[in-house]
């Protein structure tokens, strides 16, 4: 037993000493990504190299704390790009991207789109833009030739307009031409958006729409018969408009048959996460909780069988209500999500991070998901001290930009008379802060709702 126990011992200390190597390893590189670059040749090669090495650390480790601390490091890294853009620096970056991989291509993209344009740079992205790239890429090179206003990228960007290829890629394209008007876009969206119609693709209409209102200085619905009707009777004299760029997210505006805390719900697919922490007990009667409940079981019954879902439940973990990506929205299965809904019961902390892990990248990244709605009370609980609600806002914001899954957040903060003393006294300040710019930076809406919110 002694022998056992003395190998027990050894054991643990090996594996306490590797922990404390494995912290330092990440120390030292935390080191060497937040000190800062020349702007210069070198320099550039170096975040290049330093992009690539933090992306493959990242993808090698399944979602967790380690991981979005690598992925945060990322981001630092977007922002080193985005201010060493002299010249050489430019030069570096456009001599080698078709050299690097497709995840430091993208880095590089989204970070650049930051900055001001150059013409070598984006001839190389233009140039690189193919249907066969992976979908990433089309995205992030989309996004920044459409923010550098590079008209050679047209030709490149109609192929891609398309319902075949991943919705992310739809809605990069479609605003990515509403940017840089061209006549011979106009055609090409009217088409795209009939596509849009017959698959019951919801935001990609609405994409194609405002990518047409900014050509065409016009205000028609997204409906592809009204514009092919105005395009037959006015092909030969239009001439595209210089475009201010597409008013993103219009249909917010409008109110529809079918709506959640007044939010319009234009899409088919869509996705619920909704807070089961503690503190969703708050409220009286009836709680944070069971008001949430109501609603989403209302509009869950409200919805149609072209439209398919799932939920998402969140505390300290986070529990899937379908194994499958998302069901369609028929009579038995709006049955079950709402007899789901009904067993729920608030408890433990609130792990954001975690449940958008979830969402984006196992739900997502598997189905043409087009909006998400967040139902919660909170701020996000830290997976380590460091972290700031700030940084929890940035993560989500920066796995999105592959996405462009649209992120409504209903903040719900209903206070009564006998709620625990630490619920009736907390401050709502980062909580609110978090749910708002969370949709600001996502496409989508905020909402405050519940007894005293304010």
């Amino acid at each position: 037993m002694f022998r056992a126990g003395v190998v027990c011992l050894v054991l643990l200390t090996g594996l306490f000493h590797q922990a404390v190597a494995g912290e330092n390893e990440y120390e030292k590189l935390v080191s060497r990504i937040r000190t800062p670059k020349d702007d210069n040749a070198a320099g550039a090669s170096m975040l290049l190299a330093q992009v690539a090495e933090v992306t493959a650390k990242a993808s090698s480790i399944i979602n967790g704390p380690p991981r979005r601390n690598l992925e945060l490091l990322i981001c630092n890294l977007e922002d080193q790009i985005a201010k060493n853009v002299s010249t050489e620096s430019y030069k570096i970056y456009a001599t080698n991207f078709q050299r690097v991989g497709p995840e430091v291509m993208a880095e590089l993209c989204f970070a650049l789109r930051k900055a001001g344009g150059n013409a070598e740079f984006d001839a190389a992205v233009a140039k690189a833009l193919s249907p066969s790239l992976d979908y990433r890429c089309k995205v992030a090179m989309a996004d920044v030739l459409a923010a550098h206003k590079f008209p050679g990228a047209v030709d490149k960007l109609l192929p891609l307009a398309v319902t075949k290829e991943p919705l992310p890629v739809q809605i990069a394209v479609c605003r990515a031409l509403g940017e840089l008007p061209d006549k011979r876009s106009v055609p090409v969206l009217i088409k795209y958006m009939q596509e849009c119609k017959e698959k019951a693709i919801g935001r990609g209409m609405y994409e194609a729409c405002g990518a047409l209102r900014a050509i065409t200085a016009l205000t028609y619905p997204p409906d592809p018969g009204t514009w092919k009707g105005w395009w037959d009777q006015n092909e030969k004299t239009f001439e595209a408009k210089s475009s201010q760029g597409p008013e993103y997210n219009f249909e917010l505006k409008n109110k529809t048959e079918v709506s959640y805390y007044e939010i319009p719900l234009i899409e088919n697919r869509i996705v619920f996460v909704l807070d089961v922490s503690g503190s969703m007990i708050a409220g009286g009667k009836p709680n944070r909780l069971e008001s949430a409940v109501k609603e989403m079981s209302e509009l869950i019954g409200r919805m149609n069988d072209k439209q398919y879902f799932n939920i998402v439940t969140f505390s300290t973990h986070t529990k899937r209500w379908q194994d499958a990506p998302m069901v369609q929205a028929t009579e038995p299965m709006k049955k079950a999500a709402k007899a789901f809904l009904e067993t729920l019961v608030p408890k433990g902390g609130t792990q954001t991070a975690e449940a958008f892990e979830e969402v984006l990248q196992k739900i997502v990244t598997a189905t043409s998901c087009e909006t998400v709605f967040l139902v919660s009370d909170g701020g996000p609980n830290p997976w380590s001290k460091e972290i700031k609600v700030a940084d929890q806002v940035r993560l989500i914001t920066w796995i999105n930009q592959f996405l462009k899954v649209r992120i409504h957040a209903i903040g719900i903060f209903s206070k009564a008379a006998g709620d625990p003393p630490a619920l009736l006294q907390e401050d709502l300040t980062d909580m609110k802060a978090f749910l708002e710019t969370l949709a600001q930076n996502n496409d989508g809406a905020y909402k405050e709702v519940g007894k005293d919110a304010k």
